[in-house]
């Protein structure tokens, strides 16, 4: 049913059945059914495969940073925030970070709020900024830092056990290891 529909045109079942062929090592198969989504998403997950390759594919899929670029620039051109933070991060272009993280992009969030701290040295700003980023971004990072400037009291944050344990533990739930160590580390 999943191939009849992506063959049918249905953009969801592209990039599903997209994934499916990715994950069997057909990056070939893969790419024509992203394209065929004509999605930001597709066009980032073919951003993805050119910029690492796939080296397990027959034959391997070298990386092509230029053509990844190509395809990474088409989604962000057409709004996507993971694109543009993706761009902005590897191609050190600050400005799309900027814009990725205006648009709410959590990890965009994040990497500004660190950034405008080594530019500014305003701890003010630096915890109203991670705060941004741990609350309306849902960054699992920033959670952590949040958690760990709660249990020193230190970046601006007042020394508190209490919030830090309960940030290290949304930063573990969103998949952050060393968070989920800081919030088990008191139990031993």
């Amino acid at each position: 049913w999943l191939k009849l529909a992506a063959d049918g045109g249905h953009p969801e079942a592209s990039i599903r059945m997209g994934n499916e062929l990715l994950s069997k090592n057909d990056p070939s198969g893969a790419i024509d059914y992203y394209i065929k989504s004509e999605t930001n998403e597709g066009w980032f997950n073919i951003g993805h495969v050119y910029w690492h390759g796939h080296p397990r594919s027959s034959p391997p899929l070298p990386p092509d940073p230029d053509k990844a670029v190509e395809y990474f620039r088409r989604a962000a051109d057409n709004g996507d925030l993971d694109s543009k933070y993706f761009l902005g991060v590897n191609l050190e272009d600050v400005s799309l970070v900027s814009e990725s993280a205006e648009g709410g992009h959590g990890g965009a969030m994040y990497y500004m709020a660190l950034h405008n701290y080594s530019e500014t040295g305003s701890e003010a700003r630096f915890k109203e900024e991670i705060l941004l980023a741990a609350e309306e971004g849902n960054d699992p990072d920033a959670m952590a830092i949040v958690g760990e400037s709660s249990f020193h009291g230190s970046s601006g944050f007042a020394k508190s056990p209490v919030e830090a344990l309960r940030w290290w533990k949304l930063a573990a739930e969103g998949g952050h290891s060393d968070a989920a160590v800081s919030a088990g580390a008191p139990l031993f």
